[in-house]
């Protein structure tokens, strides 16, 4: 039986894609090993948000390469997408796949076990998670001037909704208590199946579902942030009581040199519609350090509107230039340490606001999905509203809901107790 090792760099999506490569290949006889083992295959899934991004992948294959020089290395993602040529002389053994090619890997490398021409194997349950990551959307049209990936993902393009629902009902039948809808472009959900298919109709037929389980959103453009999806989360369903919006400036002119699709104002009155509707939301952002002609005023706005906004997390980015984007080649870069030093800076106003976020629910019972049990026999447990507790006391099994009373525990909040 042949063995295969998985490893995925990067964002839901890419795990949701890797788990479609793993349920092939282990329909077509293959078994999987974890990735530190020995192994006939090597799959590796790349990620190109960042220089950084791009570093860990071509790190990653090369030792693979070093280490099993005797194994396939199957290499796909976005980085490889964007530049297959660098993969290719880091081992004999190294096989390219496009994104466009990634869900026919099992059928490619199978040796005629399965067909090409075969749909791709549908995932409603990951191999080693509570939850389930499913891709609803994939493809991005918004052609912000620092992103590469729009190049690799090409433009937006949906799953059918009842598509989505019958993966949702599977996944449900089989288990899963949260599923996460994922795409890279999430909020633009539906406009390519006709005018009465949005992310929050699939929303409503999604709560509309029997059954013990909830629904998360990732990360939606707060110019995508349709009324309708705020009703929903409102009216306090399956939907989880989280919403991801990404900032990456809190400047208006740095903004549209970003080519984002919103201004300050619009996106602080949608955060504080989301506060006064939405019970106990938590809402994270992702906001980038030194951007091209970003000057010590535009940061400084960008600071003064995290700390206006009682956000629940920060995702801080040093600005990375992708080649061949707009904004590498924009007048104006900021050196890389100084982009590092705000960098720092937003990190700190990120513990701050993590920390004041937590502290909001001592003293609160919330109900919490356990996921897993770390060293040492402590279970880790996730609200809806996306507080990662830590559940010492608990004792009975994994992937069911639980009431946890928070408290304070060495500037953290833990679950003390569960029923």
């Amino acid at each position: 039986m042949p063995t295969v090792a998985f490893k995925t760099l990067g964002c839901k999506l890419n795990q949701y894609e890797t788990e479609v490569v793993r349920a092939g290949l282990e329909d077509a006889g293959f078994r999987v090993v974890a990735f530190g083992e020995p192994a006939d295959y090597y799959v590796v899934n790349t990620c190109t948000v960042t220089g950084r991004s791009d570093y860990k992948s071509r790190q990653l294959v090369r030792r693979v390469c070093r280490e099993r020089p005797r194994s396939r290395v199957v290499v796909t993602g976005c980085y490889a997408d964007l530049a297959p040529q660098v993969f290719a002389p880091l081992g004999p053994n190294v096989a390219v796949f496009p994104n466009r090619q990634k869900e026919k890997i099992p059928a490619l490398i199978a040796g005629g076990l399965t067909s090409p021409e075969a749909p791709p194997r549908r995932v409603t349950r990951f191999a080693d998670r509570t939850r389930l990551f499913l891709k609803v959307q994939d493809g991005c049209d918004h052609a912000c001037a620092y992103c590469a990936v729009v190049a690799a993902r090409g433009a937006s393009h949906s799953r059918p909704a009842d598509e989505v629902v019958e993966d949702v009902r599977a996944a449900t039948a089989a288990g899963v208590k949260e599923v996460v809808l994922v795409g890279v472009d999430l909020g633009s959900y539906g406009r390519d199946l006709g005018a009465e298919r949005s992310l929050a109709a699939l929303c409503g037929e999604l709560s509309a579902l029997p059954g013990d389980f909830r629904v998360r959103l990732s990360s939606v453009d707060a110019s995508d942030f349709e009324p309708g999806l705020v009703d929903e989360l409102a009216a306090g369903g399956r939907l989880c009581s989280h919403v991801h919006l990404p900032l990456q400036s809190g400047d208006d002119r740095i903004l549209r040199r970003m080519r984002r699709r919103y201004r300050v104002d619009g996106y602080r009155r949608l955060c504080f519609e989301l506060l006064a509707r939405v019970v106990d939301v938590a809402i994270g952002v992702d906001v980038m350090a030194g951007l091209p002609g970003e000057d010590a005023k535009a940061f400084g706005r960008s600071c003064a509107l995290l700390e206006e906004i009682p956000f629940a997390y920060l995702h801080v980015f040093p600005y990375s230039p992708r080649p061949g984007t707009e904004a590498a080649a924009m007048p104006g870069q900021v050196p890389p340490e100084e982009r590092e030093r705000r960098a720092a800076a937003l990190r700190e106003i990120a513990a701050r606001k993590r920390r004041a976020y937590e502290r909001r629910f001592v003293g609160t019972a919330r109900t919490a999905l356990v996921e897993e049990r770390r060293p040492g026999g402590a279970a880790v447990a996730l609200t809806d509203n996306y507080l990662r507790i830590a559940l010492p006391g608990y004792v009975g099994p994994g992937n069911v809901f639980v009431t946890a009373r928070l408290v304070a525990h060495d500037g953290r909040v833990v679950g003390v107790s569960a029923g």
